[in-house]
């Protein structure tokens, strides 16, 4: 398990670090939705900034974009900033944000370079 997650009440913050592969990705979003919580958290903030090494691909966002559509009706009020810093991630979060709102269109997500950035989005 490459990641944890810290709960408030406003929201969640998940951080990635190490080897990021897929079980990471699905474990990650299984225990988001298994929290009664997650019905009634405004944001997540999802940090890929301590990750050394990518190991998920295309297949992997379709499966994450599939993930999204399923839990929606748990929470389609959440505002998801996710935070990368390199170049091959970015572009495969950028895919999953554009499939996602093509699917869902009130999916508020964003992108951000910074942990500062994004918490300054998710409070506005």
């Amino acid at each position: 398990m490459a990641f944890s997650q810290e709960w408030n009440s406003e929201g969640v913050y998940v951080n990635f670090f190490g080897q990021l592969t897929s079980i990471d990705l699905i474990e990650s979003n299984s225990k988001l939705v298994g929290r009664p919580e997650y019905d009634s958290i405004r944001y997540a903030i999802v940090d890929f900034t301590n990750i050394s090494e990518i190991m998920i691909n295309n297949n992997d966002i379709d499966i994450a974009t599939s993930f999204a559509m399923n839990i929606d009706s748990y929470n389609n009020k959440i505002k998801v900033a996710f935070v990368a810093d390199i170049k091959d991630l970015q572009h495969l979060i950028e895919k999953y944000i554009e499939k996602t709102l093509i699917l869902m269109p009130q999916a508020q997500q964003k992108l951000f370079e910074s942990l500062s950035e994004a918490q300054t989005w998710v409070d506005s």
